[in-house]
């Protein structure tokens, strides 16, 4: 157990406060996302040719962790 936790936890907090504007300090708003079938591990090159996609709507899930989409 940290001597100091809540001078630590300060500390972490402080620290991701100014590191979060640093990281993708730009951007946008979502307009449109569209999600492909799930499939087998496939390329960055395959991936491109994907040409059936559907709207992504809040709340799907994409599962198991590992499976491409």
């Amino acid at each position: 157990m940290l001597r100091h936790a809540e001078y630590t936890q300060d500390r972490i907090r402080h620290l991701v406060q100014r590191l979060v504007p640093l990281i993708y300090p730009e951007h946008v708003a979502a307009k449109d996302l569209r999600v492909a079938g799930r499939t087998q591990r496939i390329s960055y090159a395959q991936a491109q040719q994907l040409r059936e996609f559907r709207p992504a709507n809040i709340g799907d899930h994409f599962g198991p962790h590992w499976a491409t989409h």
